[in-house]
C-alpha cells in the first residue's frame, strides 16, 4: 500500500480555531520556511501554537513527532525539514519536524552511512517507510528528552508552562521578599505590584543601594512611560530650635556645630523625578491617589526604603495640554493645581507644574 506524504499545511485566512494565523506572524513564516529557524525555537513556537506548553522536563505535545534525515549533504540549518497534515477545520493532527543536528541516520547521524542509504532506497525504489518508521521511533524519544533537558534550566520557558513554578519564591528570596507574610504584599488595592514584576526586577532590589540609573531604569521598564532622575536635588529644611545656635546657650564651635538661621540647605536626601512627556489619561493615573501614584510610592519604599525624598514632577505633552472648561472630559476631570490652565492658544511646549513629594517630612 502506498504511503501518503503529508502535505504541507495551507494557512488561509478561511482557517478557524488555534489554526488560524495573522498575517506575517512567526509561526505562518515558520510552516513556510523553517530554515532561518533555530530547533528549539520551532518547536516552542509549534507548542504555543497548538496551546499545549509543555512543562519543564516533559516530552513535547503529541501533534509533534520528531524524524530522522536521510539527506547525505551537508545541513544548511538546524531543520531539515518541517511536514504537517490538517485536519477538519485546518487544525493540523500532526507536525513533524526532521531535525538536521541530531539523530541515527542521515550525514550527522550516529549509524554508518551505509544505513541511510539503504533506507533512502527502500523509500524511493521500494515505496517502503517501514524501515524509517522503525529508526523514527528512537529517533523521537531521543529527540524528546533532548528538547525536555535544554527546557529544563531556562528559567523564563519553567515560569512559561508553569507560573506557580519554583523559581518564582527564590527570586522574591533575593529580593528580600521571600518569607511567607510578605508575599502579595503590595497586591490589595489599586495601585497594585505583582509579585511577579518584584520577581523579575529581584536583581535591582537586592543590591544593598540602589543606584540612580538602575532606578531609572526599573522605573521606566514597569510603568512603561520615561523617566528622568535628578539626583542631589536640594531643598531648604527647617532646623529645630534645640538644635539652632543662640548666644550664651551652650558652647558654639565655629566651623564645626555652631549653625546661622532656622532653616538648612541639604542636597543628599532629595531626589527629582519627571515622568513623561505623559498624556492626559497617563497623567491622571499618577496624580496623588491614582493608582499609578501608589505604585510608585510603593517601589520606591521597597527600593530605597524611607530615607530618601521624591520630588515627582508630572510632564504633560503639549499637544494634551486644554484650557480648563466647565463639562468637560468625563474621563480625565479637570482637577485645580493639577491639570487646569487658562490658554488662548495651544501650548507651544510640555508642562511640569504638577508636582508632589513622596517620603517627604
Amino acid at each position: 500500500m502506498k504511503r501518503e506524504e503529508p502535505s504541507t499545511l495551507d494557512v488561509r485566512p478561511t482557517l478557524t480555531g488555534p489554526a488560524r494565523l495573522a498575517p506575517q506572524a512567526p509561526v505562518q513564516r515558520l510552516l513556510q520556511d523553517p530554515s532561518p529557524f533555530a530547533f528549539h525555537q520551532a518547536v516552542r513556537l509549534l507548542q504555543r501554537w497548538q496551546a499545549q506548553p509543555a512543562a519543564p522536563g516533559a516530552s513535547p505535545a503529541p501533534e509533534l513527532r520528531f524524524r530522522n534525515s536521510l539527506s547525505l549533504a551537508f545541513p544548511a540549518s538546524e531543520i531539515a525539514a518541517l511536514k504537517t497534515d490538517a485536519a477538519e477545520g485546518g487544525a493540523p493532527r500532526r507536525i513533524e519536524i526532521t531535525p538536521a543536528f541530531v539523530g541515527l541516520l542521515g550525514v550527522t547521524g550516529t549509524l554508518p552511512l551505509a544505513y541511510t542509504e539503504q533506507v533512502q532506497a527502500r523509500e524511493t525504489q521500494a515505496r517502503d517507510g517501514a524501515a524509517r518508521a522503525f529508526f523514527d521511533i528512537f529517533q523521537h524519544r531521543t529527540v524528546s528528552l533532548l528538547h525536555a533537558a535544554w527546557r529544563k534550566h531556562r528559567l523564563p520557558l519553567a515560569h512559561e508552562a508553569t507560573p506557580g513554578d519554583a523559581f518564582r519564591p527564590l527570586l522574591l528570596a533575593l529580593a528580600g521578599l521571600g518569607l511567607p507574610g510578605l508575599s502579595n504584599r503590595l497586591q490589595p488595592g489599586q495601585g497594585a505590584v505583582a509579585d511577579d514584576a518584584l520577581a523579575h526586577y529581584a536583581g535591582a532590589l537586592q543590591q544593598r543601594v540602589v543606584s540612580a540609573p538602575q532606578l531609572q531604569r526599573l522605573l521606566a521598564d514597569y510603568f512603561g512611560v520615561p523617566v528622568q532622575l535628578q539626583s542631589f536635588a536640594g531643598r531648604w529644611f527647617p532646623v529645630e530650635a534645640a538644635n539652632q545656635s543662640r548666644l550664651g546657650l551652650g558652647a558654639v564651635t565655629l566651623g564645626q556645630d555652631a549653625l546661622v538661621g532656622e532653616r538648612l540647605w541639604q542636597r543628599d536626601l532629595r531626589v527629582r523625578l519627571t515622568l513623561g512627556p505623559l498624556s492626559r489619561a497617563q497623567q491622571a493615573r499618577f496624580l496623588p491617589g491614582g493608582p499609578g501614584a501608589v505604585a510608585l510610592q510603593e517601589l520606591l519604599t521597597l527600593a530605597t526604603g524611607l530615607s530618601l525624598e521624591y520630588e515627582v514632577h508630572l510632564c504633560l505633552r503639549a499637544r494634551d495640554v486644554q484650557p480648563a472648561r466647565l463639562g468637560g472630559d468625563a474621563d480625565t476631570p479637570a482637577q485645580l493645581g493639577w491639570n487646569t490652565y487658562l490658554l488662548s492658544q495651544p501650548s507651544p511646549v510640555d508642562r511640569t507644574e504638577a508636582a508632589y513629594d513622596i517620603h517627604a517630612a
